[in-house]
């Protein structure tokens, strides 16, 4: 099985983690009727936690969501790479 040194790993895993979060950023300012409405509260206290300007609520949102989502996905990818590969 091919194995990747570990900082080639972490420069990789970093590398897409940044793209697809800002990819996906970028599809929720173009197309933002495809993601759920946000209550305005929720963004108000997520600008407070990260200590962001006040303007920037949207771009906070959009990051953090994004982030997430692309997180999560990758590690149910990468859970079920290596339940696949255990076989």
């Amino acid at each position: 099985m091919f194995r990747m040194k570990k900082p080639l790993l972490v420069a990789a895993l970093t590398l897409w983690l940044s793209v697809a979060t800002l990819t996906g950023t970028r599809l929720w300012f173009v197309y933002p009727d495809f993601t759920p409405p946000f209550p305005p509260a929720f963004g108000v206290w997520l600008v407070t936690v990260l200590h962001w300007p006040k303007g920037d609520v949207e771009l906070a949102l959009a990051l953090c969501c994004s982030f997430v989502a692309t997180l999560s996905l990758t590690l149910l990818a990468w859970a079920l790479w290596r339940m696949w590969c255990r076989r």
